[in-house]
């Protein structure tokens, strides 16, 4: 149990945010809660770059990765699945 708590402690130095096709905005602020949402969310069931988040995180999680890593594979995964944020509209709200 300890482990679990301890893998949910690893944060990003700045959140990823993704725009769902149906509008809605998620913040992701660490592997953690990245990997859950790739392997139970996404909106793509396949892709080269969701695969490669999904292992990221995971290798983050056991900390034999590093979390940035993994935020930049998650980013591309976004990109991948056409539902990355900037940001900038999230801040505009």
């Amino acid at each position: 149990m300890e482990d679990h708590m301890n893998e949910l402690h690893i944060t990003w130095c700045k959140p990823v945010i993704i725009r769902l096709p149906s509008g809605l905005t998620r913040r992701f602020d660490g592997p953690y809660e990245a990997k859950d949402f790739l392997e139970n969310e996404w909106p793509l069931r396949r892709g080269r770059h969701r695969d490669n988040a999904s292992r990221q995180c995971e290798a983050a999680l056991k900390r034999i990765g590093s979390a940035e890593i993994a935020r930049e594979a998650f980013i591309a995964a976004a990109i991948e699945a056409d539902c990355y944020d900037t940001g900038e509209i999230a801040a505009a709200a």
